[in-house]
């Protein structure tokens, strides 16, 4: 069994070549027995049509 570590959280600015503009809520977890085993989450925010952008994009 691993511990995770703190969870360094906060938004972030994404500019794709084809949607432009993105903006996302994110979410890093590291398990603390081995800090080189990282997950980033991306969760899309309401801000600058970034849900629609995004379902554009996996159509």
């Amino acid at each position: 069994m691993y511990e995770v570590l703190g969870t360094p959280c906060g938004k972030k600015t994404i500019i794709h070549p084809v949607a432009g503009k993105m903006i996302m809520d994110h979410i890093t977890l590291q398990v603390y027995d081995a800090p080189e085993l990282k997950v980033t989450i991306y969760q899309p925010r309401q801000e600058n049509e970034t849900e629609e952008k995004m379902e554009q994009l996996l159509r």
